[in-house]
């Protein structure tokens, strides 16, 4: 009997899926001790694998070192020693934030050699995360200028407390708190896992941890970003068209997620309770900074394509505090792709131009 043009077709489609299949799992296989992607055509079948799965290689198993990714943002990983030329330097400048930050932090030092500058940074820190670090920085009180890094497109992060969910692709696990604005000037501080070292063995022992069971329990509840089709491995997750299905589906949510707060058109929600908390947070450390006759200032970075909303919702607040502040926006043209890097960061002369406000904002060496 004769096979229908309907079945021949979807033999042949069937057909065409497994050879697929077979030869992308062959030409992009990780093998077991790989943590980088050895290509650019791996990587992107890479970001389509469940988060656990690339937690699992990344962090390895007991005795093995993780990699540089997992220990990337956690306040104890940070250098608690103080560098050589802090004791005699004529300032003391400590910046927190994510690589715009530490870019322009790397100016400032060439600017003014006299100036000791350390950077504490972490991919894609949202405010909340470089806050916290300050306020956990047993270096903070010795210095005389704290500054703190504010990136457009991580202000919605605000709502996460890992960057797991909200950067899926090379997830760095690295918590920090939540804060949400109540009542009038009081804000709430929903704590997660806060250590490197706890989180790594917490883990390893998945399965066996009440400690991490309840660490995805508070992501579950309380970061905006979570989501569990993204981050558990099941049954054929290695699938490439798997893969495909979920890096779709894990953009798609993120993306969601920061339109809950940010529209391209209208700018920030500053209403949201995430958003909300901001200005009490950075009048917070300024207080402190003030009582330690400590320099305070804020960078307001604005990513490629954002056309300034981030300095039209904050500089005013900043303004009426009387918080000292340096927004990229008054040196470049954020809508202009040619002032960009391919990455995604600036040019370094904008860096430059960026850090020589910082100095003047700063006083001067």
């Amino acid at each position: 009997m004769m096979l229908s043009n309907a079945v021949k077709f979807w033999l042949g489609f069937v057909a065409c899926l497994v050879c697929f299949e077979v030869l992308t799992s062959r030409a992009f296989h990780w093998s077991p001790a790989q943590r980088e992607p050895r290509s650019a055509l791996q990587r992107f079948f890479e970001h389509g694998a469940s988060i656990e799965a690339k937690l699992q290689r990344l962090v390895g198993a007991n005795g093995e070192e993780p990699a540089d990714i997992v220990k990337a943002g956690w306040s104890d990983t940070q250098p608690a020693v103080a560098p050589e030329n802090w004791a005699e330097a004529s300032r003391r400048v400590l910046i927190y934030g994510m690589s715009f930050s530490r870019r322009v932090g790397q100016q400032l030092a060439e600017l003014a050699p006299g100036m000791c500058v350390v950077s504490r940074s972490a991919p894609g820190a949202p405010p909340n995360h470089s806050i916290e670090v300050a306020l956990m920085d047993p270096l903070r009180p010795e210095a005389s200028d704290v500054v703190i890094g504010l990136l457009s497109s991580s202000i919605p992060k605000m709502k996460s407390a890992t960057g797991l969910f909200s950067m899926p692709e090379y997830p760095p696990p690295y918590s920090y708190p939540i804060y949400t604005r109540v009542a009038d000037s009081t804000i709430k501080r929903s704590p997660p896992i806060a250590s490197y070292k706890a989180f790594v063995e917490a883990f390893r022992a998945t399965g066996e941890s009440a400690l991490f069971s309840d660490h995805m329990s508070f992501l579950a509840a309380h970061d905006a970003y979570f989501d569990r089709f993204t981050w558990a491995q099941w049954p054929g997750s290695e699938l490439t068209l798997m893969k495909l299905l979920r890096r779709s589906w894990a953009s798609r949510a993120k993306t969601i997620t920061a339109a809950s707060v940010y529209s391209a058109t209208a700018g920030y929600k500053s209403e949201d309770p995430a958003l909300a908390a901001l200005p009490f947070m950075i009048s917070g450390l300024q207080e402190e900074c003030n009582a330690r006759g400590q320099r305070f200032v804020v960078l307001l970075f604005h990513h490629r394509g954002e056309p300034g909303h981030l300095g039209r919702w904050l500089g005013p607040v900043l303004s009426k505090n009387g918080t000292r502040f340096v927004s990229s926006a008054s040196v470049l043209d954020s809508t202009d792709p040619l002032n960009f890097l391919a990455d995604g960061h600036y040019k370094p002369e904008w860096d430059r131009a960026i850090a020589e406000q910082l100095e003047s904002a700063l006083g001067g060496s």
